[in-house]
């Protein structure tokens, strides 16, 4: 029970998937961050719940426990919590940003100290030539947390409900207002399978390096001479796993 007073001295906390069983909207983070407030040797959290990660958590961890390793294994929604969109007055837009059921983070998640392993969606579409389009514009920004060892990609498992030109948009305002340096060292990167296209990874490259990968997942591969490309940017690569 959250309210045992013995698990003030839990030295790590593990979130399942049960959690789950709740509508996003339906569940109370309170109870938890509070539990984690008032832990003392909490060392790490493994977040597996299908939910985006709650706020009212990540202010406890930043306050209380900011060295505490962080672990992301659910695809987070990060493209669509760009600070600009709160503004945007278009009836649409504003309609799905006040749905229930659209979970939203605090983008300063991206950069807690102890973030140390993170899931994301990456949201594409196809133009009018069938080629993919995604938003480059947010990738700078998935690697500001000086501590981020993995970085798991993953497609978003629905059609993106808002207009990708306006996202592209408004995280290239963000990049051009905040001007983010890119600090994180990665390990590993995964590709989930209908993932984003692994020319993505050489984009990454051009951001912050990769030299420092020493694992690379790609769950389907859809250019193979991708990989010769890459060959000259991993000379520390150790693991390489291939799925097609």
């Amino acid at each position: 029970h959250l309210t045992d007073p013995t698990l003030s001295y839990a030295s790590g906390v593990l979130l399942l998937k049960g959690w789950s069983n709740y509508r996003q909207w339906e569940r109370d983070w309170q109870p938890l961050a509070a539990l984690v407030a008032r832990l003392c040797h909490l060392a790490e959290i493994e977040f597996l719940v299908r939910n985006d990660f709650p706020i009212s958590l990540q202010e406890a961890i930043s306050q209380h426990h900011p060295k505490c390793q962080l672990k992301i294994f659910w695809p987070q929604n990060v493209t669509s919590n760009v600070p600009g969109l709160k503004n945007q007055t278009c009836p649409r837009v504003r309609k799905i940003m006040s749905n229930d059921d659209f979970a939203g983070i605090d983008i300063n998640l991206l950069r807690l100290e102890g973030l140390h392993t993170l899931s994301v969606q990456i949201p594409s579409r196809s133009d009018s030539k069938g080629r993919w389009v995604e938003i480059d514009e947010m990738l700078p920004f998935l690697l500001l947390a000086p501590n981020l060892k993995h970085l798991l990609l993953r497609r978003s498992s629905t059609a993106h409900r808002l207009p990708v030109a306006m996202l592209k948009q408004e995280w290239h305002n963000l990049a051009v207002s905040t001007q983010p340096v890119p600090v994180s060292s990665l390990h590993s990167i995964s590709i989930g399978e209908s993932g984003p296209p692994e020319n993505i990874l050489l984009k990454l490259a051009s951001i912050a390096g990769i030299s420092q990968l020493r694992s690379l997942r790609l769950d389907e591969l859809s250019d193979s001479s991708m990989l010769a490309r890459l060959a000259g940017l991993l000379p520390n690569l150790e693991r390489l796993s291939i799925s097609t």
